[in-house]
């Protein structure tokens, strides 16, 4: 969905030896942002303007500038932090921009 050179650039990456890993958290973080705003399925816009938006009945997460930059926020603190709990370093938590950017696409129910 992301050009991986795009997710290589910003996670600082010039081997293709994390290829496959930078893959399986690209899918971890496509998960997490259509679990975060209750959609269902992700909407990839063509390069066409009419095909922009999803149609109106589909609860997709549309995947535009705000939705790619959290996906590669969420990348990119995956991969820095690769384990549960790391000695020797200061807690590091979910970036709050990812909830930021995410926040206006998330879905509530009545």
């Amino acid at each position: 969905m992301i050009p991986l050179s795009m997710i290589k650039i910003h996670c600082r990456i010039d081997s293709p030896f994390d290829d496959d890993l930078l893959r399986q958290y690209e899918k971890a973080a496509i998960q997490y942002a259509l679990n975060y705003t209750d959609r269902k399925t992700l909407h990839v816009p063509k390069n066409t303007p009419e095909a922009e938006a999803p149609p109106p009945d589909t609860p997709a997460l549309v995947l535009d500038e705000a939705v790619i930059q959290a996906l590669l926020l969420l990348i990119g603190h995956w991969y820095e932090n690769r384990t549960a709990v790391v000695v020797g370093q200061s807690v590091a938590t979910l970036p709050f921009a990812v909830k930021a950017l995410l926040q206006p696409y998330k879905r509530y129910a009545l």
